[in-house]
């Protein structure tokens, strides 16, 4: 479009030329404040780069994730057994970093810099859409660039996260279904589109909202090509799907299925909306309408399906573990609409064949044409997130009222229209410093340590041992069991703890209490990590630990075909009289069920025994705890349990 053909008057007009002036103006201030963002994006991006910690907590399991599956090895195993360790996310992302080891080794900086490259493209692509079907280059700039203004997608786009990327992949989707009617390669981009869906689902989980989108604009528009686009998507999900199953012996519907249905707070996601809304009010409010516009008065398109249902799918941000991230599609897909619609409105309003070009508009379509890139940067101001110290940034944040080195995170000259915020600061050389003595620290017990973050341990040399929200996860969903876990703690096989959230399961967390104590504390990107060394006393350990090392005793016992598990941990024995409170196992032989149960409880436990002795037996006591057990059907399958039993816990009448 011409700068003649911004207003409605003929070119020569006084008030036309200063109209357009204004609107050039608009423009260019526009661009520039945009042009400001991608240049922080930039900025951040290489700050990261140079930090060799974790920023965001998770980085560094993604980065394990990669160097396992470098090593022929699932990342998908059992958390109960040493490291216990496993992911819960799909490999596809993992598996493309893996190339960039050869340039930047197994490290962070390899999964950074491929995350940044494809939030480029992402915002590029952006960009290209609205270009492509609009011919509008100043709005098709202003709307890639948006995509990396956006606070949520700056916070996120360069870290070792596959948040990004899953986006990309559902962009190309959507692009490729858009022209599915295309005469000469329609099916080709069917085919294209269910590829890109494949790839984003095994990006990341959230992707299934988008693969609903695509083929609800297929079929409302062909329903045999979207049954048939999606029993053949579903057959090649569902088969790479069931070979993970098969080739992790379960371990990978486990660790990507179960341990992602975390508790919901929806308070949680309404506070995340409301963020969502208050930072991105232009784009949403446009997107929203162009999509009230199709729905009504045009025919809906692939896009405005992919808006809606990736709005109402950001709902799962209030899951456990969620977040902002979660709004990423449905921010790109914002831009996009909202390009589209400034676009159609600045056509409306500029094109000479318009009727709206009547004299009672002849003062209206020049105020329309200037507000649109006014809106461009009352969303740029909605949006503002900077550092705030130095010459440039230090006089910019003067300029637009937030005040020179203003901190939105203690210690960290950075501001954000969120408010607090834990992301987006730069990381400093004293904060890689504090990581290095975390890991010399470490270095220093030559044993294995038990930390949140799995960067620490890799820059020791050391396995990484657990994943704890994982954990945390799998314990909430009553699918890990932590006995050795807890039984290598009652050791102190750990050199070294190493606390930044505490997000282990409870009775992880007590042993831990139990057999480590504070050594000290070192403060890295703004959170403080708690170093635990092992306690040289601990008294007698008839505690937590020591109960779940007692179990772990009791599996070294068990012949092929037994396993033993946690039943109740506020029971009584059978048909004894007393309170409750007492721990009851059950060891269990396939098919046969219950053939043992024994039940530990504390020595202070008072309970009187079943008469006639038709119930459990006490079988005696250690020093820390008394025994029960009732014998169902052991004599086929472990004909001296009972004696084992005794024998191996120290058991005396």
């Amino acid at each position: 479009m011409t700068n003649d053909q911004l207003t409605t008057r003929p070119p020569d007009h006084p008030t036309t030329r200063l109209s357009n002036y204004v609107t050039k103006t608009l423009y260019l201030l526009a661009r520039l404040a945009f042009v400001g963002y991608f240049m922080i994006y930039c900025l951040y991006a290489c700050s990261l780069f140079q930090f060799p910690y974790d920023y965001d907590q998770g980085e560094g399991f993604e980065l394990n994730d990669s160097i396992l599956l470098s090593q022929g090895q699932w990342p998908y195993r059992d958390n109960e057994v040493y490291p216990f360790y496993a992911s819960n996310y799909p490999p596809l992302f993992h598996l493309m970093v893996i190339p960039l080891f050869a340039l930047f080794g197994p490290t962070l900086l390899a999964g950074r810099v491929l995350a940044f490259a494809l939030s480029l493209i992402l915002a590029a692509l952006v960009g290209w859409v609205v270009h492509a079907q609009t011919r509008d280059r100043p709005i098709a700039l202003l709307s890639g660039l948006m995509v990396l203004a956006s606070n949520f997608i700056y916070h996120v786009g360069p870290l070792f996260r596959q948040h990004l990327p899953m986006v990309l992949f559902e962009l190309l989707a959507v692009i490729a279904i858009s022209k599915y009617d295309d005469a000469r390669h329609g099916k080709r981009n069917i085919v294209l589109s269910m590829l890109a869906l494949l790839a984003a689902g095994y990006t990341k989980q959230l992707a299934v909202t988008t693969v609903a989108a695509v083929l609800i604009f297929l079929f409302l528009r062909s329903p045999k090509k979207s049954i048939i686009a999606g029993v053949g998507l579903a057959v090649v999900a569902g088969t790479i799907f069931l070979w993970l199953n098969i080739v992790t012996q379960g371990q990978w519907f486990l660790n990507a299925i179960t341990a992602n249905a975390n508790a919901y707070d929806v308070h949680q996601a309404l506070d995340l909306f409301r963020q969502f809304f208050s930072l991105h009010f232009v784009i949403a409010a446009f997107a929203i309408g162009y999509s009230v516009y199709e729905l009504y008065w045009s025919r809906l398109s692939v896009f405005t399906i992919w808006f809606t249902l990736a709005l109402v799918a950001s709902a799962l941000a209030g899951k456990w573990g969620a977040g902002e991230s979660y709004f990423s599609t449905a921010i790109v897909a914002a831009c996009v609409l909202s390009g589209l619609a400034m676009a159609k409105i600045k056509k409306k309003f500029a094109h000479s064949s318009t009727p709206l070009r009547s004299a009672q508009n002849a003062y209206l379509a020049p105020m329309v044409l200037a507000a649109i890139p006014l809106l461009y940067l009352l969303q740029a101001y909605g949006v503002r997130h900077l550092p705030t110290d130095g010459p440039i940034f230090g006089a910019l944040a003067d300029l637009i009222g937030v005040g020179r080195n203003a901190s939105v995170y203690e210690g960290y000259p950075y501001y954000d229209a969120i408010g607090y915020t834990q992301v987006g600061h730069f990381p400093t050389e004293a904060d890689a410093a504090a990581g290095d003595r975390i890991v010399d620290t470490i270095k220093l017990t030559h044993k294995p340590a038990l930390t949140e973050e799995a960067l620490l341990a890799l820059r020791a040399d050391q396995p990484v041992v657990t994943n704890p929200t994982q954990l945390l996860n799998l314990w909430n969903n009553r699918a890990f069991d932590p006995t050795d876990l807890i039984a290598m703690i009652d050791r102190q096989a750990f050199g070294l703890v190493v606390f930044r959230a505490q997000f282990y399961p409870p009775p992880v967390l007590q042993a831990i209490g139990a057999r480590y104590e504070p050594l000290t504390e070192i403060t890295m990107n703004g959170f403080p990590y708690r170093l635990l060394v092992p306690r040289r006393d601990f008294g007698a350990g008839c505690d937590e630990a020591r109960f779940y090392g007692s179990i772990a005793k009791l599996k070294s016992l068990l012949p092929a075909g037994v396993s033993v598990r946690i039943a109740d941990r506020d029971s009584r024995p059978t048909n004894w009289a007393g309170p409750q409170g007492v721990s009851e196992l059950e060891f269990v032989a396939g098919s046969r069920g219950v053939i043992d149960r024994v039940w530990i409880g504390p020595l202070t436990w008072i309970g009187t025994p079943p008469a006639g002795g038709n119930g459990a037996t006490r079988l005696g006591q250690n020093q820390c705890f008394q025994f029960f057990d009732l014998l169902t059907d052991a004599d086929g399958v472990w004909p001296k349990a009972r004696a084992a039993i005794i024998e191996t816990l120290g058991i005396m009448p």
